[in-house]
């Protein structure tokens, strides 16, 4: 069952205010504020009359009989779907295996997968997800007892069977790599999370042994929300690689019942789910055109959901449709501006790469898209983490500071001193990606015309990957001069720093420094993770100084609701600034089994 008195309490309504509440509350909450803002539009001043109220005057009204009471408006009730159109997505991926780099599997297994735990909000404690308890002696060997009665789906594939310790075993291992088919663990991303694995073992119903060759802070890393935990059956069956319902089992409160390639993906409530059975019959994604499309069909009552709007869609959406509802917070995804750093390429040379640092506008052009209030700076660790150079600190260094006077003449001294003065010469390409049209498309033309106005001499073009598989295998193999790519951050701070280590599954940049390298493996060896901070704050040193990428923007989790829907998140803290929050993206697709509609 569900904690009731936690943040994704069901039992919250939601609050309606109107616009000009609206707008003042959720701009007003000010940078670093990760607040609730579940408001909408219509007069200001309209009295509300309470459920209870209105029945009892109901009752006071009825000289013969006393009615029989219906639910209050805001009372759960099932029925009905979650319909998200889009997420500046233009496609469903036949391929949707989340342990493996570019199958594009993310979005269905964050409704229907589970991972092994999550972080509390402010990151400082693990929760059981389907990992129950965890112990160690030394960091080398873990004892991992799993959530007893997790169900299976109902379907073909696992009949409703009960997930096992060897499905946790055999998940760990091919998360890790050790499974990989043709032993080229290399298109296992994730398997800096779970670095030095040597074996997981089912030791009895309950229970499974996880060893490692070095200490390492274990589960932290499992709390990416890429980490899905599946069935072994989906291995099996081949259903991870062409997405048929009747080949893929999981174990989230929403089970696989219709898939098209390219068109959408239907999930209908899992009765049995561990934590609850939600209350919508289904979950309905679907890309719709790109993101001005996907707000004209939300506005016309087609959508239950619009993710991440920027500050233009915020206004419109709010103008448009009265009762929509908002909320964000200060959330951990980072977009990244990825150099090529290999050797013979043009990014190779340090000096160019600070230049374009010291050249970019960061706090004009998020200011620009996302509006103020809805954004922090980031610097090379998500600053999410305690060890993060927090935005205070960014606002007064090169690069981030809002003064860019001082910034464009070192800027121009590098890039002739790397022989190309105003950036003659210099020929490159900015890879960008349709399926982050959303955000990275705009911030990539942003950036690049920063470079224009600093640089004048210099020839930057933009270059669309034809689809999200031909971008990471572009990015893996070095096939980029600079691209764009989000990022979910990854706990400890060390997993975080993962990938910048010399040949990680997600080290797209290519860096590679050996002193680097000596530090993340000695903050993962400190397997109590506030033990490495010492470590996380030299690396990050150490990248500042190489720069191979920078978090071009680190967006608030947002999301606006249609009037009917019910159930929303309650933030801690109310309007009071957090200092991190550790709540994954995903959680907007997850805690879709806690809604309700009207």
């Amino acid at each position: 069952m569900r904690d009731e008195h936690s943040y994704w309490s069901r039992r919250y309504p939601g609050t309606r205010l109107g616009r000009r509440a609206f707008l003042g509350s959720s701009v007003g909450l000010g940078v670093g504020a990760a607040a609730l803002g579940v408001v909408g539009c219509g007069d200001d001043d309209d009295d509300v009359e309470e459920p209870a109220a209105a029945a009892t005057a109901a009752a006071t009204e009825a000289p013969t009989e006393a009615p029989t009471e219906a639910p209050a408006a805001d009372a759960p009730q099932q029925g009905g779907s979650y319909i998200w159109e889009g997420d500046g997505i233009r496609f469903v991926p036949a391929v949707v295996d989340p342990h493996v780099a570019g199958s594009g599997g993310v979005r269905l297994w964050l409704f229907a997968g589970n991972i092994a735990v999550r972080r509390n909000f402010d990151g400082s404690e693990l929760v059981p997800e389907l990992f129950n308890a965890w112990e160690t002696v030394d960091g080398l060997e873990h004892i991992v007892t799993i959530r007893p009665g997790v169900k299976t789906h109902d379907g073909p594939l696992t009949g409703g069977r009960l997930f096992n310790t060897e499905d946790v075993a055999v998940n760990l291992e091919r998360i890790a790599g050790l499974l990989a088919p043709d032993g080229d663990a290399s298109a296992y991303w994730m398997a800096n999370l779970l670095q030095g694995l040597v074996s997981a073992e089912a030791v009895d119903d309950s229970k499974v042994t996880v060893t490692f060759s070095s200490p390492l802070a274990f589960p932290w890393g499992l709390t990416l929300p890429y980490a899905s935990l599946m069935p072994v059956e989906n291995f099996e069956s081949g259903g991870l690689q062409n997405a048929a319902p009747e080949t893929i089992s999981g174990t989230g409160p929403w089970a696989l019942s219709e898939y098209k390639t390219d068109e959408s993906f239907t999930a209908d409530r899992h009765p049995d789910y561990w934590d609850g059975a939600p209350y919508m019959d289904n979950v309905i994604w679907k890309p719709t055109g790109d993101r001005v499309s996907q707000s004209a069909s939300f506005i016309a009552g087609n959508g239950t959901f619009f993710n991440n709007p920027s500050k233009v869609e915020r206004e419109t959406i709010i103008d448009a449709r009265e009762g929509s509802q908002l909320f964000h917070w200060a959330g951990s995804t980072c977009a990244y501006t990825i150099f090529n750093t290999r050797s013979g390429a043009t990014f190779e040379d340090p000096r160019l790469r600070r230049a374009m640092h010291l050249a970019t506008n960061y706090v004009a052009n998020q200011e620009a898209f996302w509006g103020k209030g809805f954004f922090h700076l980031g610097g090379v660790l998500n600053n999410a983490h305690a060890e993060g150079i927090p935005q205070e600190e960014l606002l007064t260094m090169p690069g981030w500071r809002v003064d860019k006077t001082e910034d464009l003449q070192t800027a121009n001294e590098l890039i002739a001193a790397a022989g190309f003065p105003q950036g003659e010469g210099l020929s490159f390409e900015f890879m960008g990606n349709t399926i982050w049209e959303a955000y990275g498309y705009n911030f990539s033309i942003r950036q690049m015309d920063d470079w224009r106005s600093a640089f004048p001499e210099i020839d930057v073009e933009g270059r669309l990957s034809a689809d999200a598989t031909a971008h990471i295998e572009a990015l893996t193999n070095g096939g980029f001069d600079i691209s764009h790519l989000p990022i979910g951050s990854s706990s400890p701070a060390s997993s975080d720093l993962g990938q910048y280590t010399t040949g990680a599954g997600n080290n797209f940049s290519g860096y590679s420094n050996p002193e680097l390298d000596a530090l993340v493996a000695s903050a993962n060896a400190k397997f109590i993770p506030a033990e490495a901070s010492e470590d996380v704050l030299a690396a990050q040193r150490i990248l500042l100084e190489d720069m191979p990428q920078l978090i071009d923007h680190r967006l608030h989790q947002a999301g606006i609701y249609a009037p009917d829907v019910r159930g929303f998140p309650i933030i801690p803290g109310a309007t009071e600034p957090l200092a991190g929050n550790f709540e994954n993206w995903d959680t907007i697709a997850r805690h879709a089994a806690d809604l309700w509609l009207a």
